[in-house]
């Protein structure tokens, strides 16, 4: 995680690890959404896992209440996860899922 507030000195705020096939990384709100699932990141000196994908994705993007997600030649969306308030770590599991 970098902080970006001063554009011509980004400072490193935390590092990891933890969360290995983290790209591609789109953010909503206080969630980065990342190749391997999604993290709160509303302390980004302490991010935690709020969800896990079932696979590893291709692409990932949000609207509303939906993750779209690309895998292995298919879109899957999925609830959006909420961050910045206390929950259990879940899975996701598919809204719908359509083949291509």
């Amino acid at each position: 995680m970098i902080d970006v507030s001063d554009p011509k000195r980004p400072t490193v705020v935390t590092q990891s690890s933890e969360f290995p096939n983290v790209y591609p990384l789109t953010v909503a709100g206080q969630c980065l959404y990342s190749g391997r699932g999604v993290l709160d990141i509303s302390e980004p000196e302490d991010p935690t896992e709020r969800a896990r994908w079932p696979h590893v994705i291709a692409a990932v993007a949000v609207s509303g209440k939906h993750a779209y997600v690309t895998h292995n030649s298919q879109l899957s969306i999925f609830d959006a996860v909420p961050c910045g308030a206390p929950q259990p770590p879940h899975i996701f599991l598919p809204v719908a899922n359509r083949g291509g």
